[in-house]
């Protein structure tokens, strides 16, 4: 194959909380360029599609990086595991089937998805967006001055979310899933997300390779019956900071109660391979004491693994546009504490870009906003972080 392959095309389809298709949660979405004929977006929705054919044509010729995968190429150029890789192996592992660029593959459909069926959630954590979570949706609709792009966009769609209900169109493909990935909004709260797993179970399609992203506020009982009953299951909690701190970040969470939830899942009565993690986004308020989580996480015996990556969208959010000298801060209190090489790879994505002080300050504004509207200040969680904004004129 190409050195640039990507299996995704073939194999995969992302389904965002707007009921809208794309190639995959990493990709930019989505725009062309130069080397595209027009300026619309893609038109993903049709699996048979021109754009989908085009698109496979661009990987089998082997004509290098599409516009949209820069995440990926940024990722792979630090030397780090990018998502088009992990594609690659899910064709791997499930027999490379023959690919074509009419159809995909031999079966003709996805088989590999990842599912966002809506923004339902019960909480509101500061690097989301409404979107994602039906909490921030109503905060947006209180406090216009904390989301000033939605009010563009929010009767769109809602329009999009009200009449996204049918899943017919995976439902009939259900016998030849091989990797669900299912997240949020907040799954285990997600009605279809539990019709689709128990039409998995009927057609007995339960060795698959399915994932959950939760934030593990409640185990909820008709949930974990139906993920119980798979027999590769991956259970990733989202928890972002150390639980005493998780209230900041994660607004509605709490943290002592999420870190009992995760035992209790690992005892459950599972089918067969189950694996809980902790994964955690790293932005400028969890930077300079993030890898408190990790210790945590390595010293819990039902915690199989621990995974922490960079956020870089919304941008005002990533940690790779801070000051400079905040940057080298972060990394100083990593070193003094012992975990700067087991973190390095955040560190070495901190310092791909330079810095951008106006994206800075648009993250004073906005945390100067939520913090007031919620009543829960940076100072009193992350104060070196409050003193970095502080430092921002």
């Amino acid at each position: 194959m190409p050195s640039k392959f990507c299996a995704a095309p073939f194999l995969h389809s992302f389904v965002s909380t707007h009921g809208k298709k794309f190639l995959c949660c990493w990709a930019t979405r989505w725009s062309y360029d130069d080397r595209w004929s027009n300026d619309t977006d893609f038109d993903l929705e049709d699996w048979e599609g021109e754009d989908y054919q085009k698109i496979r044509e661009h990987m089998l010729e082997g004509e290098g990086w599409l516009p949209a995968c820069g995440e990926c190429k940024q990722l792979e150029d630090l030397g780090q595991q990018s998502l088009r890789q992990w594609f690659d192996q899910v064709w791997e592992e499930n027999g490379k089937p023959s690919l074509n660029v009419v159809n995909g593959n031999s079966f003709g459909v996805p088989i590999s998805y990842d599912l966002r069926f809506n923004n339902l959630c019960n909480l509101s954590c500061r690097m989301c967006m409404p979107e994602s979570s039906s909490q921030l949706a109503k905060e947006a609709e209180r406090h216009p001055d904390i989301w000033p792009n939605w009010q563009e966009h929010s009767e769109e769609f809602k329009v999009a979310l009200s009449s996204d209900k049918d899943i017919e169109w995976i439902l009939e493909e259900a016998q030849f899933v091989r990797v669900l990935k299912i997240l949020g909004g907040e799954p285990t709260l997600q009605p279809q997300a539990k019709q689709l797993l128990q039409k998995l179970i009927d057609v007995g399609n339960t060795n698959i390779d399915l994932k959950i992203t939760t934030n593990g506020t409640n185990v909820n009982k008709e949930f974990y019956d139906l993920i119980t009953q798979f027999k590769n299951v991956r259970v990733g909690v989202s928890i972002d900071t150390h639980p005493d701190r998780l209230a900041y970040i994660r607004g509605g969470a709490n943290g002592k109660k999420i870190w009992e939830n995760i035992q209790k899942i690992s005892e459950l009565s599972w089918a067969d391979q189950y694996h809980i993690s902790t994964t955690q986004v790293i932005v400028p308020y969890n930077v300079f004491d993030f890898w408190e989580l990790g210790q945590l996480a390595y010293e819990t015996p039902w915690i199989d693994q621990h995974y922490s990556e960079v956020v870089y969208e919304p941008y005002y959010q990533s940690i790779v546009y801070m000051p400079e000298k905040w940057k080298q801060k972060a990394i100083d209190i990593a070193k003094e504490n012992e975990c700067y090489e087991n973190e390095i790879h955040i560190f070495n994505a901190m310092m791909s870009h330079d810095e951008n002080i106006e994206l800075m300050k648009q993250l004073k504004s906005h945390t100067q906003l939520t913090d007031f509207a919620r009543n829960k200040y940076l100072k009193d969680y992350h104060p070196i972080c409050h003193d970095m904004l502080e430092d921002i004129q």
